[in-house]
């Protein structure tokens, strides 16, 4: 009898470096929700990286976004901001898979517990692939402090913090990559 082992996909079967989540237990959408609210998502870096973009999924555009309002960076495992993106404000009033370059290419990371953290601003913000919401488990177990997934400013309309605060839990179990 031949024994075949039991698959988990990975990252670096899709050419990435670190997912919150297997990209095919994204079974629902999630409106970002509120503006100028700085969501929150922990990746683990598993090896010395190179990272270069971060990737999100949009199911739906965001419609009258304000221009300069809309941001996306990587953080490092103490909080402090490495790296944003250029204005989204174009891009994520479209759909589907984006991949958002970081300002600043980030050489050498060691592996490690980093963050993404995203906000948007306008009339209707964009809706991102999530696993199912409204539910306990992104963050089961985890202590507040610890979330995996979590909101950790309110009222950010032109910049990105330069270290992240407090991040209160949050429900929302966001797809995010990092590449």
């Amino acid at each position: 009898m031949t024994y075949i082992p039991r698959y988990n996909p990975s990252p670096q079967d899709q050419g990435l470096i670190a997912w919150t989540c297997d990209p095919a237990t994204q079974n629902t959408t999630q409106i970002i929700p509120g503006a100028g609210q700085l969501m929150t998502a922990k990746l683990v870096l598993p090896v010395l990286s190179t990272v270069t973009n971060i990737i999100m999924s949009i199911a739906t555009a965001g419609s009258a976004l304000t221009s300069g309002q809309n941001f996306a960076g990587l953080y490092s495992p103490s909080g402090t901001l490495l790296s944003g993106t250029a204005d989204q404000t174009t891009n994520w009033g479209s759909s589907g898979l984006k991949t958002i370059a970081l300002s600043s290419q980030q050489t050498n990371l060691p592996p490690g517990i980093y963050t993404v953290a995203f906000y948007a601003n306008g009339t209707t913000l964009p809706t991102l692939r999530i696993g199912t919401a409204g539910s306990s488990w992104p963050n089961a177990g985890l202590a507040t402090a610890n979330s995996r997934f979590g909101l950790a400013n309110t009222g950010l309309t032109t910049a990105l913090p330069g270290t992240l605060g407090a991040i209160s839990a949050n429900e929302f179990a966001w797809w995010i990559a990092l590449s």
